[in-house]
């Protein structure tokens, strides 16, 4: 009798494994559709998104995928993170974007942001801390049914059809809330950053400590995008500077006494 229990055990064990590893590998599946780097390419082939090949798309490695069948990934938007997730459970899928306020207090936005997928408003809207939730739910609608999703388990062409049935809407989703946030707060996109409103883009030649510059940009809200070296043992920058702050030539000192010189500064015009 004994035997017969652990056997039984052994049995759900390894049957509870099997479900964990699908719904991983799904949502892995997804996010490597997601975060194919092509994606910029793709979208400019499309040529429906006005920032379609311009906006950043999360690498693979910033997709956090829990066995449980959670996956999420965040997107620094105008200077704040807006959150999407995805829940993948037999029977049921879910693909939420948390929005933070500062945002959402707009209700013509929220309304678009709620009508993304489909022209319908999702199934909930709700306030979430210093954030506003969009949750899209599919229950038994074929692909997303039961029969189907158990279909997948052991199926690897129902599997792959699951995955990219889900990317394809998390990528429209991803798309078109990006979009509605950059062009309801006249958000400049620069670099394949999504900025603050105001940022400019200058080009900063300095030499000296390497770090002494990094301190001083860091203190200043700048954002350095690319670094160069020349021939005249200086560095020349790309950096993101916000509204209010203009860069300057000059000597610099930090706290911990590292020094550098910037020998000059240039606006970079028409960049966003």
């Amino acid at each position: 009798m004994e035997q017969d229990f652990r056997k039984v055990v052994g049995m759900d064990q390894a049957a509870s494994a099997q479900v964990k590893t699908w719904r991983k590998s799904i949502l892995f599946d997804v996010a490597g559709i997601v975060s194919d780097p092509k994606m910029p390419d793709f979208q400019k082939k499309i040529g429906i998104w006005k920032y379609g090949e311009r906006i950043p798309y999360p690498a693979m490695d910033a997709f956090n995928i829990i066995e449980n069948g959670c996956m999420v990934f965040s997107v620094d938007i105008g200077g704040h993170t807006v959150l999407f997730t995805v829940w993948l459970m037999v029977g049921e899928v879910r693909i939420g974007a948390l929005v933070p306020l500062v945002f959402a207090q707009n209700e013509t936005l929220r309304k678009k942001i709620s009508r993304a997928l489909d022209g319908q408003d999702c199934p909930r809207n709700d306030r979430i801390g210093d954030y506003y939730m969009f949750d899209w739910i599919w229950r038994d609608k074929g692909w997303s049914g039961f029969d189907f999703m158990l279909s997948s388990i052991s199926r690897p062409i129902d599997a792959s059809v699951l995955a990219d049935h889900i990317a394809s809407m998390l990528i429209h989703l991803y798309l078109s809330i990006t979009h509605f946030l950059i062009e309801t707060n006249n958000l400049p996109v620069v670099f394949n950053r999504i900025a603050k409103p105001g940022t400019t883009v200058w080009f900063i030649q300095e030499r000296g400590h390497p770090e002494a510059f990094k301190d001083h940009a860091d203190e200043r809200g700048w954002s350095v995008t690319e670094t160069k070296d020349d021939d005249t043992n200086s560095r020349l920058h790309t950096v993101l500077v916000p509204l209010g702050s203009v860069p300057s030539a000059g000597n610099i000192r930090t706290q911990d006494g590292l020094t550098c010189n910037i020998v000059s500064v240039e606006q970079k015009q028409n960049a966003a």
